[in-house]
């Protein structure tokens, strides 16, 4: 996959994401109380957080070109 495949692919999950989460939400709203729906989400964050970082981590090192700083250069 490039290009104009990957970013269809990524849309599409980035849309479902959208439509499904407030519905699973909503289902853990409903069947406990404030105080675990508050907890729960806190702690998906929390491990979305730490994924998410892992994740960019691991492609920085993977992709050495992207701690190259790139320069522009003023008058081109």
């Amino acid at each position: 996959m490039v290009g104009a495949d990957l970013n269809a692919v990524i849309r599409s999950m980035d849309l479902a994401c959208k439509i499904i989460s407030p519905a699973v939400v909503g289902l853990i709203m409903k069947f406990s109380s404030q105080h675990v729906s508050a907890v729960v989400i806190a702690a998906w964050n929390v491990f979305s957080l730490v994924a998410e970082y892992a994740i960019l981590s691991y492609i920085y090192r993977l992709v050495p070109a992207l701690a190259v700083k790139q320069t522009i250069k003023n008058g081109e």
